[in-house]
């Protein structure tokens, strides 16, 4: 495909539609209004040739991304970093070979009329801190101490261009971003910002597909598809500004291009971003934390700590020389399968086998079932799930019920104190979030507690679309204008979930609060005292066991302790409980529910 030509035809099309080009014309300034709740919208572009008036602008200005998107004060997480090809001289009978990717050697070779073009995704590519506004159409000189392991592994696959000369080099910049997907959709804090850039070298591939959907979200506020994995809101904000973060992360993707992306894989740059206050507790437990939204969560717990370590650039570079231990990698590697993962294949089929195999060979297999050790303590006793990584916001103000009958499917228009679980709808009735919905009155002024007039709302939205979550109440509220405060006590408040049928005996020791059925009801909430912390307490349960989650400030040293050595009261010889911490998913929480429906 004749990139040019392309470019050509989709112009000659636009314009014929009634599309209006103009070249040379740099953008000098990006108007904006502000709008409810903090927000901005654009109203104005300013160029040489004049002011446009407008409520929409899309950024799809690749490596200068940030140049534009500075404009509005926003930042876009891509780094531009030099790619490469090269052209072979003519190569007889080859006309009908095949495009051919290796994988293992990160390299491909690309028929281009009687010659080949090899590229590929090299460990130590060069990143390029600041591009020059007229560098375009520039291109770099190739350095071949970079791009000859790709000459190599291209000889291996094809012998043949052992003997072939180069007839041109292309060296250029490209932008690539922390998960080597495009980054797309309206700003969270900007109304009316699109971005449509870092498609990491994959433009001619995506374009089409991208730009239809993104032409929907301009014009109906949404795309068609489920576009979550290239909507800008994945991203936890105030990493987007973090620009060693962007670069780890993205130096990391880009060396991986080519890696086989197995159901459990992690990644190891940019970790430890957000933790939650148990985080050093779950680490000396043996947890093997996994990534959502900048949090690590737990993943698994292994018999012995597994911290996550700075991240060594895969010895890619002089000064970042690999680790000689990684134990948290070799995990990793360890599980790069299609099948169950290691630490829990033999509990998926055990599970299977339960009802022939009796508690004695039960508790021989345990040691070597970790999953199944997790669900046991959960099911047969109690065990606890740091959920922290959850998004928790209060929607409050004269206009909240008004707001919440409107966002939320469920009726709401229920008595403080009740629990609604319910679905997030857009307009055309698609579901955007499934979550937990408390009605709630003002309180004492705390994070999980605060003061405010008349009824409001508790949201506990899941972790890894938590951005994605706000960012829909947040433009229904500006859309209907509604009189409300959107309050984020996401990094405020932690989340404890537990859970099994011991979880009340647990908790009732710690407050004086009667914990019966009748005084709290399942699908109920209240503000109550553990262990001497005021908490938010919601008697929900994803596990199909009677349980609780407990909502209380992030600073709570020795909440979580009252309550891990409570734990072992619980134990019984048959069924020695191997951990008081549980796994949040893909783990124990994904596999108990399953087991009940």
């Amino acid at each position: 495909m004749d990139p040019a030509g392309l470019c050509q035809g989709l112009t000659r099309w636009a314009t014929q539609a009634g599309a209006r080009v103009f070249e040379e014309c740099p953008v000098t300034e990006i108007k904006t209004q502000e709008t409810l709740l903090g927000g901005r919208r654009v109203t104005e572009v300013h160029t040489p040739r004049g002011v446009i008036k407008t409520n929409a602008v899309v950024n799809a200005t690749g490596c200068w991304a940030n140049d534009i998107a500075g404009l509005v004060g926003v930042k876009v997480p891509l780094a531009p970093m030099k790619h490469a090809y090269v052209v072979t001289e003519k190569i007889p009978g080859i006309e009908n070979m095949p495009n051919v990717r290796d994988h293992d050697a990160s390299v491909y070779l690309r028929l281009q009329g009687d010659a080949l073009s090899v590229g590929g995704y090299e460990v130590n590519p060069i990143f390029l801190d600041r591009l020059d506004k007229d560098f375009s159409f520039g291109l770099y000189e190739l350095d071949w101490d970079v791009f000859g392991a790709h000459i190599e592994g291209a000889i291996n696959r094809v012998p043949v261009l052992e003997r072939t000369g180069i007839k041109s080099t292309v060296c250029g910049p490209e932008s690539f971003t922390p998960d080597h997907k495009p980054v797309m959709g309206e700003d969270p804090n900007v109304e009316g910002f699109f971005h449509c850039v870092g498609f990491n070298s994959s433009g001619m591939m995506l374009g089409g597909g991208c730009g239809d959907q993104m032409a929907r979200w301009v014009l109906h506020g949404r795309p068609d598809l489920d576009m979550f994995g290239y909507d800008i809101r994945r991203y936890h904000p105030p990493l987007n500004t973090d620009k060693a973060w962007v670069a780890a992360r993205s130096h990391e993707s880009y060396a991986k291009n080519y890696s086989i992306v197995f159901p459990h894989d992690e990644p190891l740059a940019g970790r430890g971003q957000r933790k939650s206050a148990v985080h050093q507790e779950l680490e000396d437990a043996g947890c093997v934390f996994q990534e959502r939204h900048g949090w690590e969560r737990p993943g698994w717990f292994a018999s012995s700590p597994m911290p996550v370590l700075p991240y060594d650039w895969y010895g890619a570079y002089e000064t970042t020389p690999s680790h000689a231990e990684d134990q948290y990698k070799a995990l990793l590697f360890n599980d790069y399968t299609f099948d169950f993962p290691s630490h829990h294949h033999q509990a998926g089929l055990l599970w299977v086998l339960l009802v022939s195999l009796s508690h004695v060979k039960l508790v021989e297999c345990m040691e070597k079932r970790v999953i199944q050790q997790e669900c046991l303590a959960c099911r047969k006793r109690v065990a606890i799930f740091d959920m922290s990584y959850f998004g928790k916001y209060f929607l409050t103000g004269p206009d909240a019920q008004k707001a919440a009958d409107w966002i939320f499917s469920a009726n709401m228009a229920r008595q403080p104190g009740a629990t609604i679980y319910t679905c997030m709808l857009n307009a055309k009735g698609g579901v955007e979030a499934d979550l937990t919905v408390s009605v709630c009155e003002g309180g004492s002024g705390s994070a999980c507690d605060p003061a405010f007039e008349g009824r409001g709302f508790y949201l506990a939205a899941g972790g890894a679309a938590a951005l994605q979550n706000l960012a829909h109440v947040t433009k229904e509220i500006r859309k209907n204008k509604w009189n409300v405060s959107l309050l984020d006590h996401t990094d405020d408040m932690s989340l404890l979930s537990v859970q099994g049928r011991h979880s009340r005996t647990l908790l009732q020791e710690l407050t004086s609060e009667d914990l019966g059925n009748d005084s709290f009801p399942f699908s109920s909430h209240k503000v109550i005292t553990v262990a001497g912390h005021t908490v938010r307490a919601l008697r929900v349960s994803f596990v199909g066991e009677l349980g609780k989650t407990i909502n209380p400030e992030k600073c709570y040293e020795g909440l979580s302790s009252e309550l891990l050595k409570r734990l072992p009261a619980r134990d019984t010889p048959l069924l020695p409980l191997a951990t008081s911490w549980v796994s949040v998913r893909p783990g124990t929480l994904m596999f108990l529910p399953v087991e009940k429906n």
